[in-house]
């Protein structure tokens, strides 16, 4: 792929991000029209951009492929866990903040910002391959994530209800008529491509909202949030290029499926770190900053992992 047009793709994702950033200074909207915003992409958009992924009349990869893709996925939060016991140590984080690091290094920002940029880059139909990455993070953050923030405090408790998220119905559904080749008419086709059309810019408007909420001054006096941007954003994403290079076929679909790899390993911290770390009266600061730092950082990170393709498929 043409790094110019990858380059442009990301420019007009960032402006979007910049725009958003300075409506907010100016306040033309607060906290509350974020938190719209962010709801209207979680519950609508991206949903619509999951089910649109499906229909689009191309199949990227054939049924077999999807299954050797949901291992791949499952096996990087394998691995994502595994090391995340190494991540305190590396960063000689104290004890009650553990948690909160190791959190931040698992789950990275997947559905709100991987989905609308994997679509902007590799196109409409790559975001299926999205999905696939979408169903164990959300699985995950919702029972192993809860109970990592938790760390054994009373009334937590998991619920078959965590399940019914409506990322994760739309992951199934889409799994579902994609194995199943089913045909959707254009009454229902248009409709989604429409609102999945709208996910990238008001997803990147919430990320440049979310920045100005956040104090940028605590942002850059913690090295360790540094340390851990490096190893999330550069040094994973590089280990899974390789490995996924080194034990796949070097077809087209599987070029694709390492490449949507490398880049979802790449993404910034997820935005529910700082929702559970507030929910579980965890340190906000951490996971708020974390997000903040790694999303500033995903300016380079992104076309540095892109270059890598590039380069290396």
């Amino acid at each position: 792929m043409d790094m110019g047009f990858i380059l442009s793709k990301l420019m007009m994702m960032f402006a979007a991000i910049l725009a958003s950033f300075v409506a907010v200074k100016k306040g033309l909207w607060g906290k509350e029209g974020n938190l719209v915003f962010s709801k209207a992409v979680t519950y609508v958009l991206n949903p619509a951009t999951i089910l649109a992924s499906t229909m689009t009349g191309e199949r990227p990869l054939s049924n077999s492929q999807v299954l050797i893709l949901v291992a791949i996925a499952f096996a990087c939060y394998a691995f994502l866990i595994a090391s995340s016991f190494l991540i305190p140590k590396i960063l000689r984080v104290k004890a009650d903040k553990e948690r909160i690091y190791r959190f931040m290094y698992i789950f990275s920002n997947v559905g709100f910002f991987g989905l609308p940029v994997v679509r902007a880059l590799f196109g409409a139909s790559a975001a299926f391959l999205v999905v696939i990455y979408i169903l164990p993070f959300q699985t995950l953050t919702f029972t192993y994530g809860v109970i990592l923030m938790a760390k054994g405090q009373d009334g937590v408790k998991l619920s078959p209800k965590m399940l019914l998220h409506p990322m994760i119905l739309s992951c199934v559904a889409a799994l579902i008529l994609y194995l199943c080749k089913v045909q959707v008419p254009d009454l229902v086709k248009e409709p989604l491509n429409f609102l999945g059309d709208a996910t990238s810019p008001l997803a990147m408007m919430v990320v440049g909202g979310s920045l100005a909420f956040t104090p940028l001054k605590s942002v850059f006096h913690n090295w360790r949030l540094y340390a851990l941007t490096a190893i999330k954003s550069f040094v994973v994403p590089v280990l899974v290029l390789f490995t996924l290079k080194a034990i796949l076929p070097q077809t087209e679909s599987y070029r694709l499926m390492i490449g949507v790899s490398a880049i979802i390993m790449s993404m910034p911290v997820a935005a529910v770190s700082t929702i559970l770390a507030n929910q579980y009266n965890q340190d906000v600061t951490i996971p708020a900053s974390g997000v903040c730092l790694s999303t500033l950082c995903s300016v380079v990170s992104i076309p540095f992992v892109m270059w890598l393709l590039n380069t290396v498929l």
